[in-house]
């Protein structure tokens, strides 16, 4: 049987692929008794397939000036959009001062199915093509860091960077390390980490916890520079010889203890105590001992019990708004939503207290996710009336979403309203939807 030109053509497009693929490994590493070392201290990028299975794609980064330590700690990145180009960005800095491999899935996104197998494949691809050193970290944000962090409790890992979501205490003590979460307080889910501040002792002895100023996003590359630091420090089989890890262990201390002073001078009392907290597991004795002296000067602070108690005020005030709009959603009608919303906007622009301020982003931020996830639902349902309804709260919200902007297009195109659905397609492209899946899948 003859192959059709369209199946040859893709096989051929395949094993030229594999072809320069091998030829650009061959230039940057070397083969030893154990496999690959790395020969070169230039950094790069590319894109790679998993052997197993050609459908998964992943960016790969290597950093510079790593020729000495021949082989690397790896760290596997999953996107909740599957857009591992734009994730593994954020991570170059602190690829480049730790020396880590850094790969990122172009295929694992929200609601993937077969996650965990996924992950193995790519970790098992990643291990046979490149100079990793046996060290295996993983980071995630809101529904990648669900993921990872489920791969973390059925498999052996060194590390996981939850970022914008945390798994409960019962699944955290089953990862068998260090758990650094990187918590938004502007986030709708920093309620998930907020509860070990008002219980630190039902905290897991393995949750580490960073406070970031982030809504639901990926944190800066600064802040996810210090969740890498903590967990290559923390790591002591990583021991590379390219790195001076004493002077980095030296410097990070100083910058931590810098750091937490003028937190304390911004009276944002909670952060530093978070950070002395992290930083007490890392160094010998006598560091250990000065940041368990801050630990206890800031527990027993007024200061601090104060902030804690506008905290708590905050988020109680938070989870009754939510209740309330929750029941509101599709029993009141637009102008009432619309009369709401722009109170809700008012009050996030003028009121000056800091907690309150917070728990009215993270309201609307919720609002926002709520009106995504029902949207979704009512959509699947072929419930148009709502899913109306549903979606003119949301451009409210949240004008800009590209989210919005597909969902719109799906309702005209079951409505019937080609040219409309066509329009807000546009739309939501130009605002940065960007799944080939689900704009193949509108059928324009």
């Amino acid at each position: 049987m003859i192959a059709s030109p369209m199946k040859s053509n893709k096989s051929n497009r395949y094993w030229i692929y594999l072809l320069f693929h091998s030829f650009v490994i061959l230039g940057f590493f070397s083969c030893s008794k154990n496999g690959h070392v790395i020969e070169t201290n230039k950094a790069f990028s590319f894109q790679d397939t998993c052997s197993e299975n050609i459908n998964h794609t992943y960016e790969v980064y290597i950093p510079g000036n790593a020729k000495s330590c021949s082989r690397l700690p790896l760290l596997i990145i999953v996107d909740p959009h599957g857009d591992g180009k734009s994730a593994i960005q954020r991570f170059i800095p602190a690829a480049e001062k730790y020396k880590c491999i850094v790969v990122a899935s172009d295929l694992l996104k929200n609601n993937y199915k077969n996650y965990l197998e996924e992950i193995d494949i790519l970790k098992n691809d990643v291990i046979s093509k490149y100079p990793t050193n046996g060290a295996i970290f993983l980071a995630g944000f809101s529904g990648g860091a669900r993921m990872v962090l489920s791969f973390g409790q059925r498999n052996i890992v060194d590390g996981v960077i939850a970022c914008g979501a945390l798994a409960t205490k019962n699944q955290i003590i089953t990862i068998r390390a260090p758990v650094y979460a990187i918590t938004g307080i502007q986030d709708f889910n920093f309620i998930e980490t907020a509860q070990y501040f008002f219980q630190p002792e039902e905290a897991p002895g393995n949750l580490f916890i960073e406070l970031s100023e982030e809504l639901h996003e990926w944190p800066s590359p600064n802040v996810l520079s210090n969740a890498i630091a903590f967990l290559i420090l923390d790591k002591d089989a990583v021991n590379m010889k390219c790195i001076d890890f004493k002077e980095l262990g030296r410097k990070l201390s100083e910058n931590k203890k810098t750091e937490i002073e003028t937190l304390k001078k911004k009276h944002d009392f909670l952060s530093a105590l978070l950070v002395a907290k992290n930083m007490a597991r890392l160094h010998s004795e006598a560091d250990a001992n000065l940041f368990q002296s801050l630990i206890n000067s800031l527990e027993y602070s007024q200061e601090f019990n104060n902030e804690l108690n506008r905290l708590r005020e905050s988020i109680r005030f938070e989870l009754s708004v939510r209740d309330a709009y929750m029941k509101a959603l599709l029993a009141e009608d637009l102008s009432w939503w619309k009369t709401e919303i722009s109170s809700l906007n008012n009050n996030i622009n003028k009121d000056k207290d800091r907690y309150r301020n917070y728990a009215y982003k993270r309201i609307k931020a919720f609002l926002g996710i709520m009106c995504y996830s029902i949207s979704k639902k009512t959509l699947q349902s072929n419930d148009l009336k709502n899913a109306e309804k549903l979606l003119s709260i949301y451009k409210l919200l949240e004008p800009d979403n590209p989210d919005m902007f597909y969902f719109y297009a799906l309702y005209f195109k079951k409505n019937g309203e080609h040219e409309n659905a066509k329009l807000y397609l546009r739309k939501a492209i130009d605002a940065g939807f960007s799944d080939p899946d689900m704009i193949e899948g509108i059928g324009l």
